[in-house]
């Protein structure tokens, strides 16, 4: 059972100029942006699975306001923030820096993800060409309609996004609740990396 464990952090000595901003995600500086990092390194325990890191992966996880507070980023809190905002994406306004701690599971699940990924999208892309090329050839009438559903709706928009989704989870090695403390965020991880951040705030 995952615990919610508070992590101290601060503000992010590498916070982006309002130029930097723009470059990275193409539009101008919001109101409010927030950058942070973590006040001090995680122990070298996986927060996901409890078992021992076999190395740091650094990373940024992002946020968008949500209802109580500022919301981590993924494919599906975007959509329902999406459905509840006519269809509008939300804007980040909050990213956290990080080295996280990622056991030899972490390390599978990531490979596995991003096969998912590769193969939905690929899958797309053939089925696309082998269309416009039976197209081509005047024999569009004769692909059976089930080969045509596979790709749409089947593979146009479902099968992007569950490749989407596999490419974000293959990068997403801590799950984030809500922030609404600028000093501290609570991960929700497992009872193994709770006992090991208990133990290292005890020593510090």
């Amino acid at each position: 059972m995952k615990q919610d464990v508070s992590v101290p952090v601060r503000t992010s000595t590498g916070s982006m100029t309002a130029l930097e901003f723009q470059a990275r995600t193409g539009r101008g500086a919001v109101p409010g942006y927030l950058a942070l990092e973590l006040s001090r390194p995680l122990p070298d325990v996986c927060c996901r699975h409890g078992r021992p890191a076999v190395e740091r992966r650094p990373g940024v996880v992002r946020f968008h306001q949500g209802t109580h507070g500022r919301v981590q980023s993924t494919w599906a809190t975007s959509f329902f923030w999406g459905l509840r905002h006519y269809r509008r994406m939300p804007e980040g306004n909050t990213e956290l820096h990080g080295d996280w701690p990622v056991c030899k599971r972490c390390l599978w699940q990531t490979l596995v993800f991003r096969l998912i990924g590769y193969v939905f999208a690929l899958l797309g892309i053939i089925a696309a060409v082998a269309l416009w090329m039976a197209a081509q050839a005047g024999i569009i009438k004769e692909i059976p309609m089930l080969v045509v559903l596979i790709f749409f709706p089947g593979w146009l928009p479902c099968g992007l996004v569950v490749a989407a989704s596999a490419f974000g989870r293959a990068t997403r090695y801590v799950r984030i609740r809500p922030i609404v403390d600028r000093a501290t965020v609570v991960i929700r991880a497992h009872p193994n990396f709770a006992a090991a951040v208990a133990a290292q705030s005890e020593v510090t």
